[in-house]
């Protein structure tokens, strides 16, 4: 394997709904959310396109354009500026990537939704 196809994995964050490692593919950054059943994630949106794949479990996805039910195997795509969010309604494995570099913003009607689960 050559340095360029080298993975890298690190643990980024840890609470009581599970746990966010990155993983980095050469110059690529992608993020591996595990997440237990009830829990939500994001609240959020970028400036560039977003990808999440759901590797395991089921989740609601929750955006102002769709509110879907995927699970193992599907994809979802957000455009940039997008606000949403993810609930598991099982425990769940998603991969999550961005065409453009990694930034996000708060979109604070999701965003309360999100902190109101976590209490």
């Amino acid at each position: 394997m050559t340095e360029k196809n080298k993975l890298k994995f690190k643990r980024i964050h840890r609470d009581s709904r599970g746990d966010i490692y990155a993983i980095y593919a050469g110059s690529r950054e992608y993020i591996l959310l595990v997440t237990k059943k009830g829990s939500r994630r994001g609240g959020d949106y970028h400036q560039s396109i977003q990808h999440d794949t759901v590797l395991d479990g089921r989740v609601k996805v929750v955006s102002l354009k769709k509110e879907l039910m995927l699970q193992e195997g599907q994809t979802v795509t957000f455009g940039p500026n997008e606000p949403h969010y993810i609930e598991a309604t099982s425990d769940c494995l998603i991969l999550e990537w961005l065409e453009g570099s990694f930034e996000k913003k708060y979109f604070k009607p999701y965003r309360d939704l999100i902190e109101e689960k976590m209490k």
